[in-house]
């Protein structure tokens, strides 16, 4: 059960409707279990839903025992029989105490895979509350909670440790958290209950996350030199924003001077030793100074790995040449001007130890939250503020952040203002207009841009520095009228993926003409230069800024892509996955802050908001395919109930077909000649070509069925054809015949469809085509995963392929659990 790992992979669940029920598994319900004498823990419950409740839990003393062994989700028996053997009277009363039900078990976790540690527990009963009986032995402590929210999910097993059903149960409560937007939680702190005071074979369990109860945190106002307090310390300034939801702060660092040092051995002592002799005068010059708040340790993550620590002061603001060190250990320079993403926590700190560990545990959930709104940060350089010395009594400040540095694709990219011609600023280039609608809590826009007279090339193989060269000869006067034009910003790369989204398959750069121009000038014949009227387009757009230059540039582009296409799914904004685009205002290794931005066309939607052009034709609807009371001349169709899927795509829906009987003939996908003899097979068991003779009436659609290896790799393929839905018992086929009969379970697909007269042998590129739709309208999903551990796809065909009929094809993926 790696509960926290299933966390930070639940982060696309935010608008989409949830259906929590325990489906197979319900509890049993309390009022049986807490009765004729059983005490339960008494709790208040302040909302309910499908998915969980929120619960209020009394302050008061429970006995615990820390699980033991190398498994600690399977060792709590041990624990449980030190609990038992405890309330049966192995304390220093000799008092035997009634248990107050349920068990509880809680995880505590590192990081998002180990485990730190793990304890059983049971609440004491209301008479034992003031005056618990003490512990003989170890193994056993007392522990005093305060009141304290959880949010739980109930389920019932007939196991003794469901541990796999706990895991799934805990998926569906983060799920259901992170939908609600709740991200006010103990995640490494998981809680399962289990209520074992029952003769019955299903039991009651509970899985629960912990509502945070947040220590006051120190106000900058009680720690920071000010008018009103000239006494306290001076503190380094910044400016703040706070992320919408969060209990996170952007802050923007001035320049500021440092003495750095770097902690060797995790000797934190001694590398604060060094830094406070440097202070105090220990240096070149001989000069004393009071260093500024806070404390603060930078460290980078390389892969799964901490890289070199190091411990800073900063110097005070009005030290502008810092004396040289003494010490070759300690180097002196300016902390350059940096955006970071902080989180402050005011829990108090009284050893070393406890401060790293919380430093890990809020770093684990800083991560967490920007995970969870969508930032990434692409090279992980993290930090630890401290504003108070482990030990001061009362409230705390303490503060964990991530940098995001100079070359990361987050960094502020170039303002419009330094870019683009203006009254204030006529010397710059005119830019292309477009109307913007920024999408709140992203980095993302959706413009609309107006139609304008541009320039193009193809870019031949990659040889882009040709394709901008036959750009700029033309702006520069080689064309038929010989005459020169402004550049208009942004140059741009327009890119057309092949089906399966793995190449590109043609590739255009252009720039746009100035916007007085209505008429201009013809490129000369074989230059390779079209000009022509841009029409209006609507494309979803990511800014980025940074310094690019030729060694990162590309691998800034595609991570860049990577992150817009995972927030357009995120969001369900339709776009045109195989049509992207670059913008770049600034060239590569130009000086100075830069800007460049990719984008992916929107779909262009009709009237009745199908894709244009992108799914093909509509398909035929079932009406025309299939018997109905309205049409008994059609053939019957398999039968299913459509279920709702978070995914926001033309012609793409989930089914749930019943159980039913279905002839299947495996074939080789690689010999047409195979399907169309596998076809024959299966029209003579349906007309009684089998060891009963009986007959069946044909029913669409005509499926292909394929199953993949773990690697992905075809393993068997077969046709297949559903017997009709009242048929009980089906006909042996004769044992001569390849055909089998194999009786489908329950089962859930999601299916994408296609109309078209589609010729047979064009039928596999459109397949190909429309998988790969399939497959990217489920990236990201939960359903991707569980289609790939499945491993089966198909196709199904409602006509004859290229007869003219009303058609309907489809393509699909089993995603049954």
């Amino acid at each position: 059960m790696k509960v926290l790992i299933v966390l930070v992979g639940l982060l696309a669940v935010r608008g989409s409707e949830l259906k929590c029920d325990s489906g197979n598994r319900p509890a049993p319900p309390l009022y049986k279990l807490c009765n004729n004498g059983t005490q339960c823990i008494n709790y208040t419950v302040e909302e309910a839903n499908s998915c969980y409740e929120v619960r209020h839990y009394p302050e008061g003393n429970w006995a615990a025992a820390e699980i033991e062994g190398p498994d600690k989700f399977k060792d709590f028996k041990k624990a449980w029989k030190r609990l038992a053997a405890y309330f049966n009277g192995k304390n220093k009363e000799d008092a035997k105490i009634k248990p107050v039900f349920p068990v509880g078990h809680i995880f505590f976790f590192e990081d998002e895979e180990n485990l730190h540690s793990a304890a059983a527990a049971v609440y004491l009963p209301e008479d034992y509350q003031d005056a618990p009986p003490s512990p003989i032995g170890r193994g056993i402590h007392i522990s005093e909670q305060g009141p304290h929210k959880l949010y739980v999910r109930s389920f019932g097993s007939k196991k003794k440790a469901p541990v796999e059903e706990i895991g799934e149960e805990f998926e569906i409560l983060a799920e259901a958290l992170l939908h609600d937007e709740i991200y006010d939680i103990e995640w490494g702190a998981p809680i399962v209950f289990a209520y074992f005071n029952t003769t019955s074979k299903v039991k009651r369990f509970e899985v629960a996350f912990i509502g945070k109860s947040n220590p006051e945190i120190k106000p900058f106002s009680e720690i920071c030199k000010s008018g009103s307090r000239p006494d306290l310390r001076e503190c380094v300034e910044y400016e703040s924003s706070k992320i919408n939801g969060t209990d996170l702060e952007i802050r923007m660092y001035k320049e500021h001077p440092v003495a750095l040092t770097e902690i060797k051995d995790f000797d934190f002592e001694g590398a604060m030793d060094k830094l406070v002799s440097y202070m105090e005068g220990k240096n070149n010059y001989s000069i004393q100074y009071n260093f500024s708040l806070p404390v603060f340790t930078a460290a980078s993550i390389e892969g799964e790995k901490f890289g070199e620590h190091h411990l800073g002061l900063f110097l005070p603001s009005y030290v502008k040449y810092p004396a040289p060190p003494s010490d070759n250990e300690i180097h002196v320079t300016k902390a350059p001007r940096r955006k970071v993403i902080v989180k402050a926590f005011g829990d108090r700190v009284d050893t070393l130890e406890e401060l790293l560990h919380l430093y890990q545990k809020n770093l684990y959930e800083l991560f967490y939250e920007l995970h969870a709104h969508g930032i990434y940060i692409r090279d992980l350089h993290v930090f630890a503020l401290s504003y108070d010395m482990i030990g001061v009594q009362g409230p705390q400040r303490h503060e964990v952040g991530v940098v995001l540095g100079s070359n990361d694709p987050e960094h502020d990219p170039k303002p419009f203002s330094d870019i683009c011609y203006s009254a204030e600023q006529p010397e710059l280039p005119e830019c292309a207009a477009f109307e913007s609608f920024p999408i709140p809590d992203t980095n993302m826009e959706i413009r609309a841009y107006h139609p304008h007279m541009v320039a193009v090339t193809p870019v031949y193989g990659e040889d882009y520095e040709g394709a901008y060269g036959r750009l700029f000869s033309y702006l520069n006067g080689s064309n038929e009228n010989q005459t020169h034009y402004d550049i208009v910003l942004p140059v741009t790369t327009s890119m057309t993926l092949s089906d399966d989204y793995t190449s590109l398959q043609e590739t255009y750069v252009g720039v746009g003409l100035p916007s007085n121009v209505s008429n201009p000038a013809a490129p000369l014949n074989n230059s390779g230069v079209f000009v022509f009227q841009s029409p209006a387009y609507v494309v979803v757009i990511r800014a980025f800024g940074g310094r690019l230059d030729e060694n990162n540039a590309l691998s800034l582009y595609k991570e860049n892509f990577e992150k817009l296409f995972a927030d357009v799914d995120r969001y369900h904004i339709p776009v045109s996955h195989r049509n992207i685009i670059t913008l770049a205002y600034d060239f590569p290794g130009a000086e100075g802050p830069q800007r460049h931005e990719v984008g992916i066309l929107i779909d262009h939607k009709d009237e009745e908001g199908t894709d244009d052009g992108d799914a093909g034709e509509e398909p035929a609807s079932f009406a025309e395919l299939c018997r109905s009371e309205f049409n008994q001349t059609l053939p019957p169709c398999a039968v299913f109930e459509p279920f709702d899927i978070d995914v926001n795509r033309s012609n793409i829906e989930g089914r749930r077909y019943e159980s039913h009987y279905m002839v299947e003939v495996p074939v080789d996908p690689t010999d047409g000649e195979s399907f169309h003899e596998a076809f024959v097979q299966i029209l003579g068991y349906f007309n009684g070509s089998n060891v009963n003779g009986t007959s069946y009436n044909l029913t669409l659609p005509f499926i292909t069925i394929i199953r993949l290896n773990d690697t992905g790799h075809l393993e068997e393929s077969y046709v297949a054809m559903a017997l009709p839905q009242n048929v009980e018992v089906a006909a042996e086929p004769f044992s001569s015949s390849p055909i089998t009969i194999d009786q489908y379970p329950t089962h859930d697909v999601i299916v994408r469809s296609f109309g078209g007269d589609i010729a047979i042998t064009e039928l596999n590129d459109a397949y190909e085509k429309n998988f790969g739709e399939l497959f990217h309208a489920l990236k990201g999903s939960r359903y991707a995963d569980i289609a790939m551990d499945n491993g089966v796809i198909f196709s199904m065909e409602y006509g004859m392929p290229g007869s003219g009929d009303p058609q309907r094809h489809e393509v699909g993926v089993w995603v049954s659990e």
